[in-house]
């Protein structure tokens, strides 16, 4: 696909040169192939930045972190402590603080979706993650409670099907 933009402005220019050279008909058309061409061109680009930029921001990080950091929620693993806790809904971005630093949750765990599976539902996929965060009694005498997060339809569709289980209070 990235390549008909460049193909199409390609075409359209030697299409005008030949139209300007011979005297025939179709100048319209070589037009529109230039026009259509370059946005196409133009619009791959945007993307491939886009996603170029995405993918660095979703390194691994490593568990133990020197200051505050902020991270995408794809990139938190158990062993990460959260500064706070998001509002519920999608979350876009989270900070990690070092966890010996005072800190609202923990990550104690991942629940993966099979490989394959097809969406589940928000509702389901939500169940399935919670259902895998396990509190030990000297976590409940401790007066923590478990929070799941559980993939997105929008992450599922970019091949994220993992939970992750966190631990407050």
């Amino acid at each position: 696909m990235l390549l008909l933009g460049p193909f199409a402005v390609a075409v359209g220019a030697l299409a005008l040169r030949r139209v300007r050279t011979r005297g025939t008909r179709g100048r319209r058309l070589a037009v529109t192939a230039l026009v259509v061409g370059a946005v196409e061109t133009l619009l791959a680009a945007v993307a491939v930045v886009v996603l170029a930029v995405t993918l660095a921001g979703l390194r691994d990080l490593p568990t133990a972190l020197d200051g505050p950091r902020d991270a995408h929620p794809a990139q938190v693993v158990p062993g990460h402590c959260l500064a706070g806790l998001p509002p519920d809904g999608a979350v876009r971005r989270v900070q990690l603080v070092p966890c010996d630093e005072p800190h609202a949750a923990e990550a104690v765990s991942t629940y993966a979706f099979a490989p394959g599976a097809a969406w589940p539902g928000q509702a389901e996929a939500a169940r399935a993650v919670a259902a895998s965060c396990r509190l030990g009694d000297a976590d409940r005498a401790a007066g923590r409670t478990a929070v799941a997060w559980a993939p997105t339809r929008a992450a599922w569709l970019l091949a994220d099907r993992t939970g992750l289980c966190l631990l407050t209070g």
